[in-house]
């Protein structure tokens, strides 16, 4: 009895901290901008000017959604009716993979 008391102050503390320090809508966006703006950055770099300016016009066109999944975060980048990015954090931190091509 003692160890399931044990065993659930525990995850009760586990839960607290992940829906205390989850990531807010503004720092998953930041987060965001950051991957797309590694990707122009690369584009830039590699003088593919079509695609730069591409990635222009298309920054003006998405949308982004914020769930709030009260121990973690979700951000989600579409681009029409495809998502382009999608963001996961929990605990402060802030995971997004690498932008889809289209």
């Amino acid at each position: 009895m003692m160890r399931l008391i044990v065993l659930l102050l525990l995850v009760g503390a586990i839960g607290g901290g992940a829906y205390l320090t989850k990531p807010t809508e503004d720092a998953m966006k930041a987060e965001a901008d950051a991957a797309f703006a590694k990707v122009r950055k690369e584009q830039a770099k590699d003088l593919d000017l079509g695609a730069l300016a591409k990635g222009a016009v298309d920054g003006l066109t998405r949308k982004a959604k914020y769930e709030d999944l009260k121990v973690a975060a979700h951000y989600t980048v579409m681009d029409g009716d495809k998502e382009v990015l999608s963001c996961w954090g929990a605990y402060t931190k802030i995971m997004c993979p690498a932008v889809k091509a289209k």
